[in-house]
């Protein structure tokens, strides 16, 4: 290190490519590269040196004249680059055998990098400092070596195929997978060098914790050839103690790096200018200079054929799996159905399948679910031309990420940086536009107190005892119903219950209500072994809800379907979580060990009965229909013939116990090995996972909301949420009700004219109109059951015409009705005049949206702002303008989580 008082005069020192130089008097380091002869690092004095080596250890090259000269060199290292000034290339040595550190065989390979090239992947390596979720590197792969325990280093051998160096820290613990399991699985290491002895070993793959002195890993992919990549796309480290779902190794930029920049587009371009970090992308994915004229997409064929009907077919347009979009304007089937295809590329001339079209809540356009676990990374659809042979579109259309369409916007690019680069919004920033730091704070992480302590106490004291099964239920629409679509996916996902596999809302809830000692494990958990075919799917067509929650089920139609798993020791209650369909099969259960180890709840005579050889049924009974007297908002009352069970219960459990009350039938201290195994008739086996617990009892919470459906049980298209009541809320024998007052898709989130006293006569009949016979009162008491009851209002966004574009609450005038003159209200007005109805019937109501409103004006000033989509772990409050984003379920959770 030299140090040298300007810049100036550090510039012109000109340094050997060896050397390295400090600005003293503007505290930077300056080192020669490549292309450009110095590059500049600001640094405060004391990182100074560090920096300046740490650099010249990973960037400089020996430099020969030419490519001969070059290739006859023998490095003294076992690993190093040069440049051959003839072909201005960077070559790389590739050592095949070592005795020390000195390469004894070996080859000169070029890299494929020009100087040019070199420069970029500097300034890359200089944006993008962190990684995602998978540390390791295929690019770093080295065939034809692995580590050997017994010789405690990195050898030689065809047969296999390591892992490049890792940086880790030490203290920390990782767990590896995907790759061959042998008894030497990850090796930790000093330095980078293959020459040199590991620290140690470790025997297993999951939560191994880096010892002291360790700065890298190193591990086996395979021993099965030199040459086999089977491993490659399948390898995972991680950090943690879980091994969790597989995810390519990503480059990233660092939080810190990009945290309060005003100016940050600008800024990152003025180090990169490149793809690999920018997506251009238009609100409005339609781009008519883009559309084939020629052809049409054809739903027969998936294919393409040429157009003699005056349609034209849309470019590719990217999407992402599980994500839903929506189509408005001038698209062909607008008034009847659309048509487009799923394709797994942007160059693939026949589509995977069709898409399925939904209707949105306000019937405007069509929505579509993108199907996830298929490969699909774009679409198609068919649009409207002026007349056949046109050029030209007829009108606007629009697609659009989300579940309702907004106003028209012209196709316009715009840069973004790429989601997976960014850091994760986990203490919500700073940014421009009037972002406050300390009302996030308030509204998102700050505890607040407790309220209405009094107001459930069957509830509380089930809490406090535990001596009671206890279940809690929410229903509503999709705002508490979306889960993984909108909000970010939890690395523990196959260790929660069903519909907790995501950071939303309901995930708070659970967090709240768990009691300690209960453990879940869902079909990806590695706890079950199958038999038959079998896949998993949330939406099934004789799953009648869908396409309106993520509700995972494991299923097959084998006829030898089968799953085994383990009742391990001291679990006293031990629960099998499955699902009922209209083809739901029959099933057994075999208990390896045999009888009078487990007991099962059999719901048909109440009793707890043998497990060994118990059978029971998967088969939902069909939904009947009656003739119901159903009162409208302003008390108006129609017979109509409508049903209030659905076609499918999801998450259903089958109670076990491996000890009774008294201790006369006990196996806690051993383990056992059940079967349940599909018999007789029925065509489809269905599961999600189990639970158990310590205890005698359980809490549970159950997630019943359906997206697109209302309050209302004559809402268009039967999407009315007591329709689907029987056996998705009271099948459950809640003990609360806390749940999502689903008025959100009836108009009470936008400023739209309804008939005034139309959300208290809602609120009125959908809880606690005794009178109709389809309220939740009148179906509790049908059941003979108590439950108590809490109610929370949703939220207000500018997508659903609730905010007006100046950021203030949007007004609308409110008709004159039986209850009323006409007058001017807000959405949160509506929501309002919903809960004074509830509290008017002695039910306790949370006025959430009260609570989304203030946080919204004290976080960015304006609501719209507020609300606007900034993706699943963005700082505003939706994931795309209209459902809760983590932001946003951890505002409307914080405002809930006082009740309980």
């Amino acid at each position: 290190m030299v140090d040298i008082v300007t810049k100036q005069e550090l510039e012109a020192a000109k340094l050997d490519v060896k050397s390295a130089g400090e600005a003293v008097n503007e505290k930077k380091v300056i080192v020669p590269r490549y292309g450009n002869p110095f590059k500049s690092i600001p640094l405060v004095a004391q990182e100074a040196e560090a920096k300046a080596d740490e650099v010249i250890a990973k960037g400089f090259y020996t430099s020969f004249t030419t490519e001969a000269a070059l290739k006859a060199s023998l490095p003294t290292v076992s690993e190093m680059r040069a440049r051959a000034d003839d072909t201005r290339k960077i070559w790389r040595w590739n050592r095949t055998s070592a005795v020390g550190v000195t390469p004894v065989t070996g080859t000169w390979t070029d890299t494929g990098l020009s100087d040019k090239d070199l420069a970029k992947k500097e300034t890359l390596d200089a944006v993008f400092r962190t990684t995602g979720k998978n540390l390791f590197d295929k690019s770093k792969i080295v065939p034809g070596e692995y580590f050997n325990s017994t010789q405690n280093k990195i050898v030689v051998s065809t047969n296999w195929r390591r892992s490049g160096f890792i940086p880790i820290e030490a203290g920390k613990t990782y767990t590896l997978s995907g790759n061959i399991s042998t008894n030497h699985n990850i090796a930790w290491y000093a330095t980078n060098d293959p020459a040199s002895a590991a620290i140690s070993f470790t025997t297993s793959k999951v939560a191994q914790v880096a010892p002291a002195g360790a700065n890298f890993a190193v591990f086996n992919l395979t021993n099965t050839g030199q040459d086999v990549t089977t491993y490659d796309g399948t390898s995972q480290f991680e950090l943690g103690s879980l091994a969790t779902s597989y995810e390519a190794f990503f480059l990233k930029i660092l939080k810190n790096d990009v945290a309060g920049i005003p100016e940050l587009e600008q800024q990152v371009q003025a180090k990169v200018s490149t793809t690999e970090v920018f997506d251009y992308k238009s609100y409005n994915k339609i781009n008519p200079a883009n559309c084939d004229y020629v052809r049409r997409y054809s739903t027969s064929t998936k294919g393409f054929t040429a157009d003699t009907l005056g349609i034209a077919a849309s470019a590719y347009i990217p999407v992402v799996a599980g994500e839903w979009y929506v189509v408005s304007g001038e698209y062909f089937g607008n008034t009847a159905t659309p048509q487009g295809g799923y394709f797994t590329s942007s160059t693939a001339t026949t589509a995977l399948d069709n898409i399925t079209w939904a209707k949105p809540v306000d019937n405007v356009g069509h929505c579509f679910k993108v199907p996830t676990g298929l490969g699909i990374t774009h679409i198609v659809v068919n649009l409207k031309k002026t007349a056949v042979g046109s050029t030209q579109l007829n009108g606007n259309v629009q697609l659009e990420l989300g579940e309702q369409a907004t106003a028209y916007q012209p196709y316009l690019e715009k840069a973004q940086i790429k989601t997976a680069l960014l850091p994760s919004n986990s203490s919500g920033g700073g940014s421009a536009g009037g972002f406050n730091d300390a009302a996030w704070y308030k509204f998102i992480k700050a505890d607040g107190a407790k309220i209405h302590q009094d107001k459930l106490p069957k509830f509380r004291k089930a809490m406090l005892l535990k001596n009671e099964d206890v279940v809690v239920i929410n229903t509503g629409t999709s705002l508490t119903a979306r889960t993984s679509e909108h909000c970010t996916l939890r690395s523990d996902a196959p260790f929660r219950p069903p519909m907790m596999h995501s950071n939303a809302f309901c995930s708070h809830i659970w967090d709240a209500l768990k009691w300690d000692g209960q453990q879940y494990r869902r079909y990806d958990s590695a706890y079950f072994s199958e038999t038959g075919t079998f896949a998993t799917s949330s939406n099934l067509s004789e799953w009648d809800d869908g396409a309106y929650r993520d509700g995972l089920t494991r299923y097959s139609e084998s006829a030898n379907a089968a799953v085994q798993f383990l009742i391990p020791i001291n679990a006293w209650q031990f629960n099998f979580i499955y699902r009922t369909d209209s083809v739901g099969s029959d099933a057994k259960i075999t208990i390896a060990e045999g009888m009078g180890k487990v007991q099962v709840f059999d719901e048909a005579s109440q009793t707890w009965v043998e497990a060994n050889n118990y059978t029971f049924s998967q088969l939902e009974s069909t939904p009947a229909t009656r003739s119901v007297n159903v009162p409208n908002p302003l008390g108006v009352v129609t017979a109509t013939t409508l049903q209030s069970k659905a076609n499918t219960t999801y998450q259903k459990r089958l109670k076990m116990r491996c000890r009774n009350t008294d201790g006369t039938f006990t196996s806690l201290d051993t383990a056992k090995t059940l079967t349940i195994a599909r018999i007789g008739a029925g065509a489809r086996f269905m599961y999600w996972g189990v639970e158990w617990s310590p205890r005698q009892f359980m809490i549970s919470y159950i997630n019943s909301a359906r997206g697109s459906h209302a309050t209302n049980a004559t809402t268009a298209s039967n999407r009315g949420l007591p329709l689907y009541q029987d056996n998705e809320i009271w099948s459950f024998k809640p003990t609360l009700i806390l749940s999502e007052l689903g008025i959100h898709n009836d108009g009470a989130g936008s400023a739209g004219a309804y008939p005034v006293g139309t959300f208290a006569g809602l609120a009125y009949n959908y809880v606690a109109n005794t009178g109709y016979e389809l309220s939740m009162f009148s179906r509790a008491a049908y059941f003979g059951l108590t439950p108590e009851y809490c109610f929370f209002t949703a939220s207000i966004t500018w997508n659903f015409n609730g905010i007006a574009d100046d950021g203030t609450l949007l007004f609308g005038l409110q008709t004159k009705s039986t209850k009323g003159e006409a007058r001017m209200m807000t959405a949160l007005d509506k929501t309002q005049e919903a809960v004074q109805s509830l509290r008017d019937n002695n039910v306790l109501a949370i006025d959430v949206t009260k609570r989304w409103v203030e946080a919204g004006f004290a976080i960015f000033g304006n609501l719209k702002t507020a609300t606007l989509g900034s993706g699943k772990d963005g700082p505003t409050f939706t994931n795309e303008g209209s459902h809760w984003n983590d932001t946003g379920a951890a505002i409307v959770a914080k405002s809930v989580l006082p009740i309980i």
